[in-house]
Formats: structure tokens, C-alpha cells, sequence
């Protein structure tokens, strides 16, 4: 071969291959309009399409797969606010979402793949719209019956929420699925290019899944609701379906005259609520005129009537008014329309409930927005009449209407009880103009030193915030002392111990009180509060009255001028600056608003400003900042997340300070932002807390906290340990369908009947039964229900059943170690019931004695191998021990829960001097679910008899850390053991996997 012939092979061959590709065109053509042409029975060969219909073609599926895709979004992120109110928003509903969904689509993918090799695209492409449509809606439905279905115990907690997902969104999730690859399918059969195809194809769905994520997430939910976004999905993508049916006349009418009307039906009665349904009435009927009955337009016409009255114009007069009466009889149209509305929007959700297709009642109130589902409900609480705020799963506040600042959750009750404690060691000084002090006197020697009156300058000053007991002092002077005191004492008892303090049979009062002051008369609007019974010398008390009615009563009397100035001494030394993190129910802010009433900063951070808005509606926070006393409110709510909100707030004091004025700082920090379902991991790090320690008042601020966890006691032997067989004698008859066929006798021989386990022996005195094995109710249940052989003897039966019950609790019993534990662990003293403490240095260690002899022992914290290895060695240990000791070494070091309580501890131990942890159950923490409430201060505290202040919780921590002015630490109480369960971590901006330490936690829901 010369090298002149090579460049002519070239050129043959990309001849050749110009052939080959004008070839399959043609081929790929004759594929596509044959099958159109079998379908239709004509011979007639295709006509031939020209580029431009090619293009149209390609753009039309790249569209489809756009709009596809745009609802495969919304149907995900509507996914997890629909089923949020029965299962929560947590880490597990999002893994389930978003496994289910993606597995619907995926089994989607290979079926539209499958249907595309098998049927003609097109036709199959309008039936997939309408599936998906239809099945689309469906979620509705189906999740009516899922809110209503009761949990298996068998199944726990997330393994349910996955259930429940795949119950509901599969699907439609795999319909969706099959579009994509039938609309593929049909786009290859418009253009060779495969590459360029495919990848259009893929790019107009990606683009599709972004525009519906944005769209969903920034808008649609938060604007219309779930319920409302899938009735309008599904009704986009059954039009879908009727635009690409080309030619399939029956479809399309099936589907524009039945499934369309039919879902549109259904949507509206899903989602039609009163307000709405009388907000539309009342705009189509405002249509009618032009929206011409708005206050401005009324109040216009009345300004030119003004006008043309001074100008004593007829003509325009008459023109006025007559427009006047046109406005007049349009708005009582419009109300008409609106109440109309109003009462067929109650009717469409009644139906709505009826049909399973809403939960939402309609006497309660019901919102969406882009961070929570929002109802707020009656119930009942503590006996009173309550609002519940519920935010998705969880129930976040109780609010009592008539007692706003009345406290029901524990957490908030600790927090009421360290805040009144915590004040008093605050050291700012009040002082008030006093001309004399009650009865002449100079000063009372019982003042405390806190209290201090100069005869001289005529001023009363006190240091720190005023107590209840600081009340007394200040009242127990001059001839009214017994009466002030009893005031005081009967409110105090009503508002703190009304169920307890009264008489039997009667709903009164009774504060003793000796002689009732000649020249005091209780005014007829408080004496329905607070009476004088001379016959009893009693105050009698008829129901719970506020610190007003208090002071009401108090300055009846001669010394007006001294309740007076004792009432701005108190109010003025409780004044406070305070942070709320997450705002819920506002119900703890107005609680800080009451307690301390004088010029209060209260600022929260709330992220959601569809929870404030609910709150101000329903839960009676008023929506203008202002004095109380004028309809108004001191809390100051910023919508914003609270990190955020932190950094601004430091940015604004570093210019404060700059510019040479003092720093905003708070004196508590609350926070209110945590669950087990879902907790804002930024919010939990060293580097968020020091920022909240920068903006506490330096040296007595205080950051409290509350979060749920597990802090575990590990049991040996555990409580699912149990013996697993027992005998019992049995003095009667054996129930003939369990008798054994053949002679008995002194050998146990299995039971007729299927029971598995449960044998029997013939003794001299009588029949002995034996099951081995833990016997389950529901054996326990079949026995009981069998008869004796001798059915003429009712006793019989009742002596065959305490056999069963005897065999069921023996087999059921837990097991014990036997003999006694090492001298050195045993407790000081061994309690009748309960855990009792190991002595030093054995911190975590807990034991029980069982009645009847044997006991169990536990562990709190994760045992260390050189803890383990004393124990092993300690005198005594007998082997039971020290198998019990190398279990508990073990299980300690792979358990999972109270991580996150001890990281979030031993986080907050890096930044606050003082730490100080307690429990929300009375006495000693469980080893269930809690809440755990931490006081991080920059000043020490006692919390000795910590019920006199306030009444709010009388158990002090049972962990804390403490700091002296050396900067020495000590960790007392059970701080050592909870920081064992920190594995020696830290929470960081860096790692802090919240959600897999709270997993453990969420799993135990299956628990309860």
C-alpha cells in the first residue's frame, strides 16, 4: 500500500459510516411511526417528521421530566409535615422520608423501564400521570388511617415510624418513578444523539428536584398547607396526563370530567376550613364591587360629606350618600356571603373528618409553617381547664386563661424555684422615702440585715431582691402586724396550697386571726376574694387572688403611705433581665413578667414566627410591647434563630462598650430549645455556651437548660433476668383437656393440651405442676380460661387458677444473687425499698436487698477497669458477685445512652465555675427517659431547703460542680459519674453528633 492510496481509504470509510448513520435514522423512524401505524391499521408508510417536530418532541419530555420531578420533591418535603403531628420531625423521620421515598423511586425506575420495552410510550405515559395522580392523593387517606392506628408494642419506635412512611408515601412514590424512564424512552426515539438525550433528560429532572425542593420548602407549605399542596399536585399531574394523551379521546374526558373533579372535591373537603371558606366568600362578594367597603372608603365618603356640608353643596351631598347607601348595603352583602361561607366551610370539615381525610378539629386551632405543625387544644392539667401548645409531636406549653402565669411542666418549676433562689445572693441596693415606720417606731430589731431603716434621712433600703419571708419582716410592725401578716399568709396559701389547706367539705380558706382592725373595711369587689369571719377570728379565703388583690388588701387602713412605699421597695429590688432560647407557649417570659414586675428586659429568641403568632391569637400574649397594666406586654420576641441572635447581641455591645456606655447583659439565660426527637446541635456546643456565658451578668448570671436523656443504671441481674421455672402444687382436680394419657406418676410428664412447657407428677398429697420456661400473659390467660375436671365444683376452678397465677409470678420472678456482697460495698444502711449507695470510693455503685433474701446490684456511670479489678478483688466477692461485677464492667462500657447529658455537663464544666444538675422526678433520678434541667452560674449557690423559695420544687441537685476562689473544682454528689458517661468529650462547633447520641434515647419511645 502506497501512501496516495491512504487519505481515499479514509474517505471510504467515513462514507461508509455517513451510510450507516443516515441508515439508522431511518430505521429508529420507521420503529417509531410503525408502531403508530400497527396501533391505528393502517398500511400507509409513516410520513416523514421533519427537525423542527424533533425538537418540539424533545423539549416536551425534557419539560415532562421537569415537572415531574418538581413533584417528586414536593411530595417528599410534604411528607414529613403531614406525618409530623403523630410521629414527630426527628432524625428517624427524615432517614424514612427520604429511604422510602428514594425506594418507591427507584422500583419505579426499573418498572417505567419494563412497561417502555413492552407498550407503546405515549399511551402508557398518560396512564402513569394518571396513577401517579390518584395515588398521590391517596396519601390523604392513607394517612387518616395511619394517625389513627396504635403502635404494635412487638415494634419499636423508629422500625414504626418507617412503617408508617412506606404505609403512606411508597406508592405514590413509585408511580412517580415510572414516568422518567417511559419519557426517556420516547425521547431517544426522536434523536440519535443518545449522549446529549440522556443527559438532558437527567439535567431537566435535577433541575426540576431543585426547583421543587426551594419551592416547598420556602413557600408552598408555609403559604397553603400539606393537605392543600397535595391536592394541587395531584391535580398537576392528572392534567398532565390529559396534555400528553394525544389522540386518546376517552382517556382524556375520563380523566378532565372524573378523576380531576373528583380529586378537586375531595382536596377542598380535606382542606377547607371555616376562615378560609369565609375569607374567599367575603372576597369573591367584595369582587362584585370593587372592594369598595373597606374603613378607608367609609371614612373617605364621611370626610367629603364634612366637606360638602361646609360648602352646602346639594348636589354632591345627595351623590355621597347615595354612594354611602350603595357601601352600606355591599357590606352587609359581603358579611352575608361571609357568614354563608363560614357555615359551609364547618360542613366541608366535618365531612372531611368523617371521611378519614383530616384530623384537624375544627374547635381547635391549626397552622403550618416551615418549621412545625401548630395546634393548640382543651384538655385538662393538675384539674384545671387548660391550652395545649402542640408543636408537630410534642407538646411544647400549658397555658391556664385564668391563671396565665400559673407553672404545670417541671422543668419550668425548677427553673421558677433557681431563679427565686438565685436572687438571693444578688446584692443591689433600693431605697425608698418613708416618713415613719408604722406605730413610731425607729426600727424593729427583728429587720434582717438586708433591711435597714434611717430615722435620720427618713429611707428604707434593702440589698438584693426582696423575698415572701423579707414581706413578713417588713410587715410586722405597728398596730396592723397580725393583719398584714394574715393577708399575707392566706395568699400565700392560696396560691400555693389551695387543695390541701382547706377545710373538708368546704372550698375556703382559713387563716387564723384574732382581732380584725376596727378601721379596715374590706372593699365589696374583694370581699367575694377574702372575708372576715369574726365568729371563726378567721380570714376566710374563697379562691386564689394576685399579687394585686394582695396589695389591694394590704392598704386598707392608716399606713397607705407605708404599703405603698414597702410595695416599690419589693417590686423595685425584683427587677431582672432575662434571655429566653425558643419562645414555646411565652408561658415561662410572662411568668418572669408577674414575678418581677419593675421595668423587666425580657427578650426571646424565637425561630417561628407562626409559633408567635399562634400564642398571641390563642394563648393570650399581647401583641404590643408596653406596661401590663395597659393591655400590653413586656416581652420582647425577636424572630430569629438564637445563635444568630446571640452573635447580634454581641455585636451591639462591643459598640456599646466602644462608644463608652454599658454592655446589655442578662441576668438568666433560659433555654428552651431541646428535645429527644430533635435538638439544633449548634446550640449545645462549648463555643454557643461561652457566647451565652459572654452575655450573662458577670458574676451572679445564670444559664439554665433543660435536655432529655437517659442517665442509665445498669442492673445485674436485669430486670429481664428471670428465674424461668417453677412448681406449684396443685389440691385440685386437673382440667381433663391437659391431663396426660396413661398412669401418672412420680415423673414429670408433659401436659396435653399444647402448652408448651408445662408438665406435671403424681405425688402422695396430690398433683404437682411444673412450667418451665417465663410463662407469657397469654399462656397464663388460655389456662385460667380451661375447666376443671369436676365441673359440679365451683371452688375447683378458683384453686386451679391461683396454681396457673402462682406458676405465671414464680416463672416471671427476677433473679438475685444470693449470700451477701463485700463488706466493703455494702451500703451504710440498707433501705426497705429501693437503690442504696455503695460507700467510697465505689461512687457509682448501687445496690438492693429483695425481701425474702438475695439482692441485686447496679451501676451508674462507666465502670473502669480499675474499678472493675478492685471489686473483683475486694474480700467476700463471691463468684455471683464478680460475674455480676464483669457484666456490669461490660454492658457500662458499650452503653449508648446518657451520652449526651454527660458531654453537654462536661461541656458546660469547661466554661461556668459552678454546675449544678437536677432531675424532674422527686428524690433519687430515675433510670427511664427525663429531663434534666442544668444550672450553669457564675456564682455559687445553696439549695437548701430550696421549696422556701417559692414553693415551686423542693429537691436540690443530685450532681454539681463547684469552683472556689482559688480555682479549685470539685465535682460532688454524682458529677463524677455522669461525667464518665462523657467517654471524655466535648461538644464542639467541630463534632457534636447530637442526633446519634440522642438515637439510644429516641429508641426507647418503644418503651414506654
Amino acid at each position: 500500500m502506497t501512501d496516495e492510496s491512504k487519505p481515499s481509504k479514509q474517505a471510504d470509510i467515513l462514507a461508509e459510516f455517513r451510510e450507516d448513520v443516515q441508515q439508522m435514522r431511518s430505521q429508529i423512524r420507521e420503529l417509531s411511526h410503525g408502531s403508530s401505524a400497527g396501533a391505528g391499521g393502517s398500511d400507509k408508510p409513516p410520513a416523514r417528521r421533519s427537525g423542527v417536530s424533533d425538537f418540539w418532541a424533545l423539549v416536551g419530555c425534557n419539560a415532562i421530566v421537569f415537572g415531574t420531578s418538581v413533584c417528586i420533591m414536593v411530595l417528599e418535603l410534604t411528607a414529613s409535615r403531614l406525618i409530623a403531628p403523630y410521629v414527630g420531625s426527628s432524625l428517624y423521620t427524615w432517614t424514612s422520608v427520604i429511604g422510602v421515598v428514594l425506594a418507591g423511586i427507584s422500583l419505579g425506575n426499573y418498572l417505567g423501564g419494563w412497561l417502555a420495552d413492552r407498550y407503546q410510550p405515549q399511551k402508557v405515559l398518560a396512564w402513569l400521570f394518571l396513577a401517579s395522580g390518584l395515588l398521590t392523593f391517596s396519601v390523604l387517606v392513607l394517612n387518616g388511617w395511619a394517625a389513627e392506628t396504635a403502635r404494635p408494642e412487638s415494634t419499636s419506635w423508629p422500625v414504626w415510624v418507617m412503617c408508617v412512611v412506606a404505609w403512606v408515601f411508597f406508592l405514590p412514590a413509585l408511580s412517580l418513578g415510572t414516568i422518567s424512564p417511559v419519557t426517556a424512552s420516547m425521547a431517544l426515539k426522536r434523536s440519535v444523539k443518545t449522549g446529549i438525550t440522556v443527559g438532558n433528560i437527567y439535567a431537566w429532572g435535577a433541575l426540576g428536584s431543585i426547583v421543587g425542593t426551594f419551592l416547598t420548602g420556602f413557600w408552598l407549605i408555609g403559604e397553603f398547607g400539606s393537605r392543600e399542596v397535595i391536592c394541587v399536585t395531584s391535580c398537576a399531574l392528572l392534567t398532565m396526563g390529559v396534555l400528553v394523551a394525544a389522540g386518546q379521546k376517552a382517556f382524556r374526558a375520563a380523566a378532565v370530567f372524573g378523576a380531576i373533579p373528583l380529586v378537586t372535591l375531595f382536596g377542598t373537603i380535606a382542606s377547607t376550613t371555616e376562615s378560609g371558606m369565609e375569607q374567599f366568600t367575603r372576597f369573591c362578594a367584595g369582587a362584585r364591587s370593587g372592594w369598595s367597603t373597606s374603613a378607608a372608603k367609609f371614612a373617605a365618603d364621611e370626610q367629603a360629606l364634612a366637606e360638602a356640608v361646609a360648602r352646602n353643596d346639594a348636589t354632591e351631598i345627595a351623590a355621597i350618600e347615595a354612594r354611602q347607601a350603595w357601601r352600606t348595603e355591599r357590606a352587609t352583602a359581603e358579611r352575608s356571603s361571609a357568614a354563608w361561607g363560614a357555615k359551609l366551610g364547618r360542613q366541608l370539615h366535618a365531612v372531611g373528618l368523617t371521611l378519614g381525610l383530616r384530623s384537624d378539629k375544627a374547635n381547635e386551632y391549626n397552622d403550618e409553617s416551615n418549621y412545625y405543625s401548630i395546634n393548640i387544644s382543651n384538655t385538662y392539667e393538675e384539674g384545671d381547664t387548660v391550652k395545649q401548645l402542640r408543636l408537630d409531636y410534642l407538646t411544647h406549653s400549658y397555658y391556664n386563661p385564668s391563671n396565665p402565669t400559673k407553672l404545670y411542666y417541671t422543668y419550668e418549676k425548677v427553673y421558677a424555684a433557681i431563679t427565686e433562689r438565685s436572687t438571693m445572693y444578688w446584692s443591689r441596693p433600693n431605697v425608698v422615702n418613708v416618713a415613719e415606720l408604722p406605730g413610731g417606731d425607729k426600727l424593729n430589731s427583728s429587720f434582717p440585715g438586708k433591711l435597714r431603716y434611717d430615722g435620720d434621712t427618713h429611707q428604707l433600703s434593702a440589698r438584693g431582691v426582696l423575698g415572701l419571708e423579707d414581706l413578713r419582716d417588713l410587715l410586722k410592725i405597728g398596730p396592723y402586724a397580725d393583719y398584714w401578716l394574715a393577708v399575707i399568709s392566706a395568699w400565700d396559701q392560696a396560691a400555693n396550697g389551695w387543695n390541701n389547706q382547706g377545710r373538708p367539705g368546704r372550698s375556703e380558706l382559713q387563716t387564723p386571726l384574732d382581732v380584725f382592725p376596727a378601721d379596715v373595711q374590706i372593699p365589696v369587689e374583694l370581699e367575694r376574694i377574702v372575708r372576715y369571719d369574726s365568729d371563726q377570728r378567721a380570714l376566710v379565703t374563697r379562691q386564689v387572688f394576685d399579687l394585686d388583690h394582695l396589695w389591694q388588701l394590704l392598704s386598707l387602713g392608716k399606713h397607705a403611705d407605708y404599703i405603698s412605699a414597702v410595695r416599690t421597695l419589693f417590686e423595685n429590688s425584683r427587677r431582672t433581665s432575662t434571655l429566653f432560647i425558643g419562645g414555646g407557649g411565652f408561658v415561662f417570659p410572662r411568668w418572669i413578667e408577674a414575678a418581677f414586675p419593675f421595668e423587666p428586659r425580657i427578650d426571646v429568641a424565637e425561630i417561628d414566627p407562626a409559633v408567635l403568632l399562634a400564642v398571641e391569637s390563642e394563648l393570650g400574649l399581647p401583641n404590643e410591647f408596653g406596661s401590663p397594666t395597659e393591655g400590653k406586654t413586656q416581652v420582647r420576641t425577636h424572630i430569629a434563630d438564637a445563635r444568630l441572635y446571640v452573635d447580634e447581641r454581641l455585636a451591639e455591645n462591643r459598640k456599646l462598650v466602644a462608644a463608652g456606655q454599658a454592655p446589655i447583659t442578662y441576668d438568666f439565660v433560659y433555654g428552651d430549645a431541646f428535645n429527644d426527637l430533635s435538638v439544633p446541635w449548634h446550640l449545645t456546643t462549648l463555643e454557643f455556651s461561652t457566647k451565652v456565658r459572654d452575655l450573662l451578668t458577670p458574676g451572679q448570671g445564670v444559664f439554665l437548660v433543660n435536655i432529655i436523656d437517659i442517665y442509665p443504671r445498669v442492673e445485674y441481674p436485669s430486670e429481664k433476668d428471670k428465674l424461668g421455672e417453677a412448681e406449684a402444687i396443685l389440691s385440685v382436680p386437673l382440667p381433663a383437656s391437659l391431663m396426660p394419657q396413661g398412669q401418672l406418676t412420680d415423673q414429670f410428664v408433659p401436659c396435653r393440651g399444647g402448652i408448651t412447657g408445662l408438665e406435671v407428677r403424681q405425688l402422695e398429697s396430690g398433683l404437682v405442676l411444673r412450667y418451665r420456661g417465663v410463662m407469657s400473659r397469654a399462656v397464663h390467660d388460655a389456662l385460667i380460661q380451661l375447666q376443671p375436671a369436676d365441673k359440679t365444683l365451683p371452688i375447683e376452678r378458683l384453686g386451679f387458677s391461683r396454681t396457673v397465677r402462682r406458676l405465671f409470678e414464680r416463672s416471671n420472678e427476677r433473679r438475685l444473687l444470693e449470700g451477701e456482697p463485700p463488706a466493703a460495698v455494702v451500703p451504710k444502711q440498707w433501705g426497705a425499698d429501693g437503690w442504696e449507695k455503695a460507700p467510697a470510693p465505689y461512687a457509682g455503685l448501687q445496690l438492693q436487698r429483695v425481701a425474702g433474701g438475695g439482692y441485686t446490684v447496679a451501676y451508674r456511670g462507666v465502670m473502669s477497669a480499675q474499678t472493675r479489678d478492685k471489686l473483683l478483688n475486694e474480700p467476700g466477692a463471691s463468684d455471683g458477685f464478680k460475674s455480676a461485677i464483669q457484666s456490669l464492667y461490660t454492658r457500662t462500657q458499650a452503653g449508648k445512652v446518657g451520652q449526651f447529658l454527660g458531654r453537654y455537663v462536661a461541656t458546660a464544666r469547661q466554661i461556668f465555675p459552678h454546675v449544678y444538675i437536677f432531675a424532674s422526678d422527686e428524690g433519687e433520678p430515675g433510670d427511664s427517659r427525663d429531663t434534666f434541667i442544668i444550672a450553669c452560674s457564675l456564682q455559687k449557690m445553696s439549695f437548701e431547703d430550696l421549696d422556701s423559695s417559692g414553693h415551686h420544687w423542693s429537691t436540690g441537685p443530685f450532681a454539681w460542680t463547684e469552683t472556689n476562689v482559688s480555682g479549685e473544682r470539685a465535682d460532688l454528689g454524682e458529677m463524677p459519674v455522669v461525667l464518665e458517661h462523657s467517654r471524655g468529650r466535648l461538644l464542639t462547633d467541630n463534632f457534636a453528633p447530637v442526633d446519634n447520641l440522642l438515637a439510644p434515647v429516641f429508641v426507647s419511645r418503644s418503651e414506654d
